[in-house]
């Protein structure tokens, strides 16, 4: 692991002194900076709308708002009662089966409501282009992109379809009947085995539409969260699972005068509602694609199929495709969690779990880390911030190096998004405990025979004078330098081998300041540098560093592993690094 991380500071250019920088290989592996200018969960529309708008939007609220809403209580409870009666007296074994035709007259009454309603928030016209396919060639309508609550209202107008929607929403008033009306798949996203289960149902649901049974096709919003409508987010690999022939349908609401696109950073819901019923005139456009089969390469891998029909639909709508996914919003929460802009969530999350194999949780360790320093939560860290958090001074050559080999191509700043690439390619390949463990107990093992050829066999652990601390700094780096390095048979650490491993605090503060001076700092800056680190390792402050509260310092800051490993790298011998 060690290896792979410093091979390749070793393709590096070297300064003067012959030192080798961190590589800067980072940056092809992050999203292109076009791709990276949409943000898909960011609406300021609202914010940014100019007066003569707000204007015009003030006299809606006085004349259009009162009416619209008034009509609105009128539809919703025409479509509460159609929905009772439709559902009434329905037992649980006819839930598992088609309505019978009657139940299914006077839901075609509900679905004849969806215009008037989508009037009621000032969405006055809609455009249909495509013809929808019979449900037995396309059970599932494939729907982006997700903007708000009132995509599913066009879609029923035209399909009357069912979705998949999580349990409790039964609970709701009004919505509960809309579902039980809809003979929707539900859910439970607290089943730990839920997304398991919702494809499974996915793919009874499919059968049984294919096999001739009278169901509505079932409409799925594959992104999975909503987005601005201006790209398209990855869509999630669920609908696609099951290889069936898909409809991809196309959605586009065109509000008066602003974006009602509900994202995490943008306007709230009742805002962006309020403002649709205040609004002139809106138009909403949906367009049905021709059915997608999926090809037997497409059928064995979902992602493609899913990224296939994307592309369609984002042709149609003539809007870019973006590595973003739902991950982003929960990052984009996260941030602003931790004092940080939203926008440092957005890091677009499947390209960097394609490329790097992150996971959201350690995206969200790193985060963490990122938080710590970037002191004055700009969403940037500078040189300054990142050689304080490392407790190095910001002019040392190591400090530096090692942020050149994580920013930005101009070297002035740290993106989130770089951070992680730098984590996952350079440092986290250097904290395996493994060679961790053979470092530390080299270390321990030269402290006793310094000791030994000083004062006979000595207690494991026991204080060394400074100029045997620093003989056991230097025969342990000499000893740690190649064998970790180029020796791949290294035992897993194990409580039974950690427990009793020690070394005095002067040993490891005498190997830090060694390492510290091979990576250009003054004796003074090394020796306050390598206090800090010894401060924060030495956690019961009893003068000795155990093995675990060396792992633990060196996971809490874990760029500390990247100056271990350039150091070890770099020494051939002791006279080579004093």
């Amino acid at each position: 692991a060690m290896s792979s991380s410093t091979a390749s500071s070793s393709s590096a250019p070297a300064d003067a002194g012959g030192r080798r920088d961190l590589p800067r290989t980072l940056s092809h592996l992050l999203p292109s900076a076009a791709a990276s200018a949409v943000n898909p969960f960011v609406n300021h529309s609202v914010r940014d709308m100019p007066p003569a708008t707000r204007l015009r939007f003030l006299a809606g609220f006085l004349f259009l708002l009162p009416i619209r809403l008034f009509a609105l209580v009128i539809i919703l409870v025409a479509f509460f009662s159609l929905n009772a009666v439709a559902t009434h007296n329905l037992t649980a074994e006819e839930r598992k089966k088609p309505f019978v035709p009657w139940r299914r007259f006077l839901m075609r009454g509900a679905q004849f409501m969806m215009p008037p309603l989508l009037m009621c928030f000032g969405f006055m016209s809609i455009r249909k282009r495509g013809v929808q396919a019979e449900k037995k060639d396309a059970p599932l309508l494939v729907v982006a992109p997700h903007s708000n609550p009132l995509d599913w209202a066009p879609v029923e107008f035209f399909a009357w379809a069912s979705v998949v929607s999580d349990k409790s929403n039964l609970k709701i008033p009004v919505i509960g009947t809309a579902l039980r009306s809809l003979q929707c798949i539900l859910v439970d996203r607290f089943d730990p085995n839920s997304k398991k289960m919702t494809v499974g149902a996915i793919k009874d649901r499919v059968a049984a539409v294919q096999a001739g049974e009278d169901w509505p096709p079932l409409m799925i919003f594959p992104g999975g969260c909503t987005t601005r409508n201006d790209s398209l987010i990855t869509f999630k690999p669920g609908a696609f699972i099951p290889g069936a022939p898909v409809q991809p349908v196309a959605l586009n609401f065109t509000p008066d005068g602003f974006d009602a696109s509900w994202v995490a950073d943008g306007p709230s819901l009742p805002v962006i509602m309020l403002l649709c019923m205040a609004q002139c005139w809106g138009t909403i456009d949906i367009t049905f694609l021709p059915v997608h089969v999926p090809t037997e390469e497409e059928k064995a891998s979902p992602m493609k199929f899913a990224d296939a029909v994307r592309a369609e639909i984002a042709a149609v709508l003539r809007v870019p495709m973006t590595e973003h996914a739902t991950e982003d919003m929960i990052l984009q929460a996260a941030a602003r969690k931790r004092g940080l802009p939203a926008s440092v969530g957005t890091v677009e999350y499947s390209y960097l779990k394609r490329k790097l194999g992150v996971s959201l949780d350690d995206t969200k360790k790193y985060l963490d880390d990122f938080a710590k320093m970037d002191k004055n939560h700009d969403g940037k860290v500078s040189l300054e911030e990142f050689a304080a958090y490392l407790n190095l001074p910001a002019t040392s050559d190591s400090a530096k190096s090692l942020f050149a080999g994580y920013a930005s191509s101009d070297g002035n700043e740290l993106q989130f998004k770089e951070y992680i690439a730098g984590m996952v390619l350079v440092t986290t390949p250097v904290l395996d405990e493994a060679l961790l463990l053979r470092a530390f107990t080299l270390l321990e093992q030269a402290e006793r025979d310094v000791l030994a050829g000083t004062s006979g066999t000595p207690e494991p652990g026991a204080p060394l004078e400074a100029n045997a601390a620093e003989a056991a700094a230097q025969a342990a780096i000499k000893a740690v330098s190649q064998p970790v390095i180029e020796n791949g048979d290294v035992e897993e650490p194990t409580a039974e081998k950690t427990q009793h491993i020690k070394v005095s605090s002067a040993a490891f503060k005498s190997m830090l300041e060694s390492m510290l001076l091979r990576q250009g700092l003054s004796v003074e800056e090394a020796a306050d540098a390598s206090q800090k680190v010894l401060f924060e390792a030495d956690l019961d402050k009893d003068g000795f560093v155990t093995f675990d509260e060396f792992v633990s310092s060196i996971k809490a800051k874990p760029l500390y592993a990247n100056l271990l490993a350039t150091s070890l790298k770099e020494v051939n011998d002791v006279d080579a690094m004093f």
